[in-house]
């Protein structure tokens, strides 16, 4: 038979227990105490119970809430000191469609960035800029968000992790990153249901279909004739938080996007080219108020 648990014993350290596990505990100890005072009404106990779960609960939501940004914020740093190469989108404000791009390099991160060839025109989304799912700390009360289809580019700090084109591999052998050569089985799937959301896959590849909406990558034409894979919304995917989200060929440069940020031909064939890998790239995409106050706290190149 299992031990009583004694009377006036302090509770140990809640440690990594759950709510539940910790009233199950409080109950037994409820009981314990009930059979010495048979006066104390057993709602009592199931009150004082309750109250303890709740305390519980709150204390053990506040840590995690608490944990978050930081880690975030540690993750933000960490890859901001191993970047060799940053590429800089800036907007006028929240709803610019026209922004200009810059590339920056340096050679370790105690060295200041260095601005290389004078920047470019682009366009992002038709409807502007909305905080995305990057390094930088998510917050819930950010205004305003991005979401799949609102026609908005993500605004924060992203990897590239990848470049893809129309050309075979056997012909882009000068390209320092990981390259993915376009063919008709290739899509991105944007259905917020599927469980390959926000991810480029080889449709023949994968088994059962369970999208209903993806992009036909080899069906765009000239916009993907070089493209880059902005990894936004991907550590962890969060469905209905936006796909798909590229650097790519405009169609021209009063026309904003679904929420990809593009440029013209000559320039992202430059850019595409430039990218690599071992310098672990990063883009910067804000408008030009956040940019500023936000410099000096992400230790961005100064523009």
């Amino acid at each position: 038979m299992a031990e009583m648990p004694e009377l006036g014993v302090e509770p140990r350290s809640m440690g990594t227990r759950s709510g539940s596990s910790w009233a199950m505990d409080f109950r037994i100890r409820s009981r314990a105490f009930m059979s010495c005072a048979p006066f104390l009404s057993e709602m009592m106990v199931i009150l004082l119970s309750h109250n303890f779960y709740l305390t519980y609960s709150r204390i053990t939501r506040r840590t995690r809430n608490s944990v978050s940004e930081p880690s975030s914020t540690k993750l933000l740093s960490q890859c901001l000191a191993v970047a060799k190469q940053c590429i800089v989108t800036t907007v006028s404000d929240w709803m610019g469609i026209k922004g200009v791009l810059q590339l920056y390099e340096r050679d370790h991160a105690e060295q200041q960035w260095r601005g290389i060839k004078p920047a470019v025109d682009i366009v992002v989304g038709r409807n502007g800029m909305g905080w995305g799912r990057g390094l930088q700390p998510f917050r819930e009360n950010q205004k305003p968000l991005k979401k799949e289809g609102d026609g908005k580019s993500p605004a924060g700090i992203f990897r590239l992790s990848q470049v893809f084109g129309y050309l075979s591999s056997d012909r882009v052998q000068d390209l320092k990153m990981p390259y993915i050569p376009i063919t008709d089985e290739w899509i991105c799937v944007d259905d917020p249901h599927s469980k390959h959301y926000n991810q480029i896959i080889r449709q023949n590849h994968v088994g059962e279909k369970d999208w209903q909406s993806a992009e036909w990558m080899a069906q765009v034409g000239n916009p993907y004739r070089w493209g880059i894979v902005v990894d936004h919304n991907r550590e962890p995917i969060t469905p209905g938080c936006g796909s798909c989200i590229f650097l790519h060929i405009w169609d021209g440069p009063q026309v904003g996007t679904s929420g990809c940020t593009a440029m013209k031909d000559e320039d992202m064939e430059q850019l595409v080219y430039w990218l690599d890998a071992g310098k672990n790239p990063l883009l910067v995409q804000l408008p030009i108020d956040e940019y500023r106050r936000l410099r000096g706290e992400w230790n961005l190149p100064l523009k």
